[in-house]
């Protein structure tokens, strides 16, 4: 599971597909320990957004192995409060009303749970910017 998620990847979670663009420090070193290659930094924007489309409509009719089983004591145990962060995007610019937000993807080792959170920029006065 862990070595899907590297930089450039696209997740797809509930039918929506989120660009991985970073990764922090303690990420890309648990990564690099794991024979994970991860590459440098994307952009924010992709490159063709077509051809993109395409490759994740290719990826989602491939079929996935079903979950193994594995003792998961022995992994909470081991990777407790170890987290992997990755900065991504979701573009729905091809929506109407749709624009690029920045999310912050959590992957915890614990027990294999992921939390997405969106990125809210505030102005100097404290409030949130208005979404494009």
């Amino acid at each position: 599971v862990v070595s899907t998620q590297s930089t450039g990847n696209t997740v797809t979670l509930y039918g929506r597909s989120f660009t991985i663009r970073d990764c922090d420090v303690f990420t890309r070193n648990f990564l690099t320990k794991l024979g994970i290659k991860v590459p440098d930094a994307e952009s924010t924007e992709p490159a063709d957004p077509y051809f993109e489309h395409r490759k994740q409509q290719a990826a989602t009719m491939q079929p996935h192995r079903p979950y193994e089983k594995c003792d998961t004591l022995k992994q909470f145990l081991d990777n407790d409060r170890k987290v992997l962060r990755f900065y991504c995007i979701w573009d729905n610019s091809s929506e109407m009303f749709g624009d690029v937000r920045e999310l912050v993807l959590h992957y915890f080792l614990a027990d294999d749970t992921i939390e997405i959170r969106e990125v809210i920029r505030l102005t100097p006065a404290g409030t949130p910017l208005p979404s494009s």
